[in-house]
C-alpha cells in the first residue's frame, strides 16, 4: 500500500507531506545528483568559508539516500521518500544537540535535475566553556546556504564531469582561484593533480 499524505502535526505550524504513490511518479527523478552549499562572498569570516557538498541518490521507487561534509568537516547524512514535486526536506540536529542543519532539495526534472532552487539553513550555537570542540566553538548562523548542483551521470568519465578536456599528451589545465590562491606567498606548493574515476562523482587528489 502506498503512502499518499504524513502530516507533520504541530498546531496551527501543522504541514502536510505529499509522497509520490508509485514508481510512475518518480520515474523523472531517480538518479544520481551532486550538490554544494556557498555562504557567499559577504559571509563574515567568523563562519566556515569553504563550500558544503554533498550527494543524493533516488531509486526507482522514491526512496533516497544522501550524504554531506560541511564545511567544518561536520558529516551529515539523510534519506526518506522522495516527495510530491521532486523535494527532498533534510533535517538534522548537529553538535550534540547544539546546532542543526534544515532545508529542503528541489529537483527540477525538466532542467536536467538542477537544484538551484534549493534552500539550507546551518546553525552552531556557541559551544560550553569545557567542550573539547575547538572549530568555530562560539558558534555561527543561522547561516543561508546558497545551493547549486544537478543530476550527474556516473557513466561519464571524471573529465568530462568537471567540463576539462585532455589533451595529446594525457594533461588538462585546472585552475585554483579564491582563497588567496593567487598569491605567491599563499599558493598551492602542487607536485601532481590527479582526477581517479567515482561511482557518482569525481575527487580531486592533490600530491604536494
Amino acid at each position: 500500500m502506498s503512502v499518499q499524505d504524513s502530516a507533520l502535526m504541530g498546531g496551527e505550524g501543522s504541514k502536510t507531506v505529499r509522497f509520490h504513490e508509485d514508481a510512475a511518479g518518480v520515474a523523472s527523478f531517480v538518479g544520481d545528483y551532486t550538490f554544494a552549499g556557498d555562504p557567499g562572498a559577504s559571509a563574515p569570516v567568523s563562519v566556515p568559508q569553504g563550500f558544503s557538498i554533498g550527494a543524493l541518490k533516488v531509486d526507482s521507487t522514491g526512496t533516497l539516500a544522501g550524504a554531506m561534509r560541511l564545511a567544518d568537516d561536520t558529516p551529515v547524512t539523510f534519506g526518506g521518500k522522495l516527495e510530491s514535486g521532486g523535494l527532498v526536506t533534510i533535517y538534522s540536529p548537529l553538535y550534540v544537540g547544539t546546532g542543526s542543519l534544515l532545508g529542503v532539495l528541489s529537483i527540477q526534472s525538466a532542467a536536467e535535475g538542477n537544484l538551484r532552487l534549493s534552500e539550507m539553513s546551518w546553525l552552531k550555537k556557541a559551544q560550553p566553556v569545557r567542550s573539547r570542540d575547538r572549530v568555530y566553538k562560539s558558534g555561527f548562523g543561522p547561516l543561508n546556504l546558497e545551493v547549486f548542483g544537478r543530476k550527474v551521470n556516473a557513466a561519464e568519465e571524471p573529465l568530462e564531469m568537471l567540463n576539462l578536456t585532455e589533451n595529446l599528451a594525457g594533461n588538462t589545465s585546472l585552475t585554483f582561484d579564491g582563497g588567496g590562491a593567487p598569491d605567491p606567498v599563499t599558493r598551492l606548493n602542487v607536485a601532481e593533480v590527479s582526477i581517479p574515476a567515482g561511482p557518482v562523482a569525481p575527487a580531486v587528489m592533490v600530491s604536494t
